[in-house]
């Protein structure tokens, strides 16, 4: 899983570093990434989760980010949305 790897590059991170933010064994890890075996479900959410991006962005070829992101009713009275964004090369 090429993709794999580069996220977690891109991240600056370490397969060792990786691994351990998600809970197992690098050596395990680096399988992912080699694409010997496939992670189940909810390891996938922790790694897209630790290298902060979408499941989707990370495991599917298709994925494709939404251009706009209706939040109205998404949020309660006092409560503080915390939005990330992300500039690429073109700006």
């Amino acid at each position: 899983m090429d993709k794999l790897k580069l996220a977690r590059e891109k991240a600056g991170l370490t397969a060792a570093q990786l691994a351990k933010k998600v809970g197992m064994n690098a050596a395990a890890y680096r399988r992912y990434e080699r694409g010997e075996v496939s992670p189940k479900l909810d390891l996938c959410k922790a790694i897209a989760n630790a290298l902060d991006m979408r499941l989707g962005e990370l495991f599917d070829d298709d994925y494709n980010p939404p251009a706009e992101v209706d939040l109205v009713g998404r949020a309660r009275p006092g409560q503080t949305i915390y939005i990330k964004i992300v500039v690429d090369e073109e700006g």
